[in-house]
């Protein structure tokens, strides 16, 4: 009788005790963790991204000014992680040069574009949080872009003379960004077609200048330079990756000459449109809460990411590290 009387008084005591200490746990991290947590997501600071930034058009007639808004607009906490999702969007600022027709920015539709970008869970050393950054924003820069007349060219190349070559030129449609396996590797590809170019290269095209329509695929490697993203090693086989229709019968040295001047043109032309027109990537900082002094954390210090590397990966760029206070 006394060992059943004991053991039900043990059970008792037990639960009793297992239910005090979940209640006080449970306050606690009401109390505290829930507090840290609200303190810091609200200091999210995006506010170093700018509102607004110029390109310089490459004929040094001018720039394009875009526009950069960011909106904090998903989250999620799981038992593995938190994942938050930061909406981005950029519009042209200045004036468009031309009105015509367009879709918008081309993005893919499967398996599920209104799906959030999702950095895949990395638990190894130093690799703790992962930023992605979605191909389709590159192509939202880049039509912009063509709608502010980025791509619409008068180029006098060298000193002004009439000996020297000149080329002007018209961009009937947007470039396109394109992550795809390339040789095993995943590289940016870089389609622009429906370029009506005039051009006068003396003495072997003089007057009246060629009219051609062009276009080409570049493919390029990409990498990160402090938090902004470059594009680099950018290639463009002239013989198989630049297409240039001849609307008059011209020499075959004409041929070459006019293939040489458009495919630098072209490679020069991608390549400022993704360096120059992509602003710093939007990796977020926190600033922690004062009540993080409690737990041995810099009061006024901040949590961002430490020593990022940058992959492309399906259709993203993704960037991993670790979390840093500084």
């Amino acid at each position: 009788l006394c060992s059943i009387v004991c053991g039900i008084f043990r059970g008792a005591i037990q639960n009793l005790v297992r239910g005090e200490f979940e209640k006080v746990l449970k306050g606690f991290l009401e109390d505290n963790l829930n507090e840290v947590l609200d303190s810091l997501l609200q200091n999210l600071d995006i506010s170093t991204l700018a509102a607004q930034f110029s390109i310089p058009k490459i004929d040094n007639s001018g720039s394009v000014t875009l526009g950069f808004g960011t909106a904090l607009d998903s989250g999620s906490i799981t038992s593995q992680r938190a994942l938050l999702g930061l909406g981005t969007r950029f519009s042209l600022v200045s004036a468009a040069p031309h009105n015509r027709p367009t879709q918008g920015a081309i993005h893919r539709v499967a398996p599920n574009p209104t799906s959030p970008l999702d950095p895949p869970i990395n638990t190894g050393a130093g690799n703790t949080v992962g930023v992605s950054f979605y191909e389709g924003a590159v192509n939202q820069i880049l039509h912009n872009l063509w709608m502010g007349g980025f791509f619409n060219l008068a180029l006098d190349l060298g000193d002004g003379g009439a000996a020297n070559p000149s080329v002007t030129i018209d961009a009937y449609l947007p470039p396109v960004a394109h992550i795809s396996n390339e040789g095993g590797q995943e590289r940016l590809r870089l389609m622009m077609g429906g370029i009506d170019a005039e051009v006068r290269i003396p003495p072997l095209i003089d007057e009246p200048p060629l009219r051609v329509m062009f276009g080409g695929v570049a493919t390029a490697a990409a990498s990160l330079d402090g938090d902004a993203l470059r594009v680099s090693d950018l290639s463009l086989n002239y013989e198989s990756d630049l297409y240039i229709s001849f609307e008059d019968a011209v020499s075959e040295a004409g041929r070459l000459a006019v293939r040489d001047l458009l495919g630098d043109i072209l490679v020069t032309l991608l390549e400022s449109a993704v360096n120059d027109g992509l602003p710093a990537i939007p990796i977020p900082s926190f600033e922690l809460p004062d009540v993080l002094a409690d737990y041995g954390l810099p009061a006024e210090g901040h949590l961002r990411i430490f020593s990022p590397s940058l992959v492309l990966q399906g259709n993203h760029f993704r960037l991993s590290g670790g979390f840093g206070v500084e």
